[in-house]
């Protein structure tokens, strides 16, 4: 509006001006697309790795990702930021195998029960005694039954000084 009065633009000035607009607005859009920081997800693989690192589980023989859509692929590639699509069922898919990995991970059961068991180390100059064999025959049954004390038992392990 100049002095109270509008301005009144012909359909050709029109056309160029919204012309000038769509130009200024499509380049724009392509410059934020070209900063755009693609957030991406795990692709199935990633997934039962890194759930198998977190967790301590063996993902050989289970695989948490088995139930999953399979991963799209670009250039060749099946990590592509752009190409991993999060659905709706892929989300409740993941949902599901992080249950059951948690339910693998997690087991509450009775505390083991602790046993400490101590064994005196060799004679250090067993080498150079008489009974040389008979010396080692003993002592080494007796560090072996540290091991089999420990072995069998749920999270047993031995200490050997």
């Amino acid at each position: 509006m100049r002095n109270g009065r509008r301005i009144r633009l012909t359909a050709t000035e029109r056309a160029e001006a919204v012309a000038i607009l769509l130009h200024l607005l499509v380049d724009r859009l392509e410059a934020d697309r070209k900063n755009q920081t693609i957030l991406r997800r795990l692709n199935r693989l990633e997934y039962r790795r890194t759930v198998g690192d977190l967790l301590g589980l063996n993902v050989t023989f289970w695989d948490p990702s088995a139930r999953f859509p399979e991963d799209e692929t670009g250039h060749g590639l099946d990590n592509v930021g752009e190409t991993l699509v999060t659905s709706d069922f892929l989300l409740s898919q993941q949902l599901a195998a992080a249950t059951e990995a948690l339910d693998r991970a997690i087991q509450f059961e009775p505390r083991p029960r602790s046993q400490r068991v101590a064994a005196s180390p060799p004679a250090p100059h067993y080498k150079q005694t008489a009974l040389t064999r008979h010396h080692w025959e003993e002592n080494t049954q007796e560090y072996l039954s540290l091991f089999a004390r420990a072995q069998g038992t749920k999270g047993g392990f031995a200490v050997i000084p």
